[in-house]
């Protein structure tokens, strides 16, 4: 069994970094917040004997050594503004716990496991900037001109980081070398308070898609008759549900927009 006290020390440990009064956690992908939660996280790796490297990418990974390709569990430390404690953190400090665990029991891997932070999936500059990385998806041309909300270039951000972004292709990982990856994630917790379930295996994963739609109508007299009227709210309420009778007849588990 895992130290769950070890462990929710961590947790409590990286909500306090970003922590709003007003609640929640505001942890940007390269902020000063996030240097903050990434130095903890190196920190309880190496307590642990982990092997630890940064990416160029910026992706955090904690290594106990096996042979052949590795298992890799892990997340996201960086957070939405107004973010919840355990978004991306359970999935970071979880895996970690499981390799302090094996570290402490030592037991013999048959594998190398991995503990892996991605860097900025929460779309402060790029959105699965790590995680594009990592897989070979990612080269600079295309984080060039990747900016925050406030104009902020991503570019300018990675050097206080140590990171050369002109290099983040050096980030990719050959496919060999990785056996299988797990995460731990919360997106599952409603569903499983309702059944009375502690944990729940997902067999399959929604893929973002997003729609940039202008609907244009024109302005009538509040009491005009409905006839004939062009209300562009009416219009994008008939837009909507086209869209979810779209995902309904494709079958796609959750129905959103």
């Amino acid at each position: 069994m895992i130290d769950i006290e070890r462990l929710w020390t961590d947790i409590e440990a990286i909500a306090s970094i970003g922590h709003r009064p007003e609640g929640g956690v505001s942890r940007g992908a390269f902020s000063q917040q996030e240097q903050q939660a990434r130095s903890y996280l190196i920190e309880r790796m190496r307590e642990c004997g982990l092997k630890t490297v940064t990416d160029a990418a910026g992706n955090i990974f904690g290594r106990l050594e096996g042979e052949g390709a590795a298992v890799i569990a892990g997340s996201h430390i960086d957070s939405v503004e107004g973010g919840g404690d355990y978004d991306g953190v359970l999935g970071v400090f979880g895996a970690l716990e499981c390799l302090r665990t094996l570290r402490d029991r030592k037991v013999r891997l048959r594998r190398p496991v991995e503990v892996a932070a991605f860097a900025d999936e929460e779309e402060r500059f790029y959105g699965f900037l790590g995680s594009y990385a990592f897989t070979g998806r990612l080269g600079y041309s295309e984080i060039a001109e990747a900016t925050d909300a406030d104009g902020v270039r991503l570019v300018d951000t990675m050097p206080s980081f140590g990171l050369d972004a002109s290099a983040i292709a050096h980030a990719q990982r050959p496919a060999e070398e990785i056996h299988a990856f797990v995460e731990l994630h919360v997106e599952q917790g409603p569903i499983l308070d309702r059944e009375g379930l502690s944990i729940g295996v997902v067999d399959r994963v929604k893929g973002n898609y997003r729609f940039n739609v202008r609907v244009e109508g024109r302005s009538d007299h509040a009491g005009a008759p409905p006839e004939g009227r062009r209300d562009a709210f009416m219009l994008l309420h008939a837009v909507i549900a086209n869209h979810l009778q779209w995902q309904s007849e494709r079958g796609d588990p959750e129905l959103s927009c």
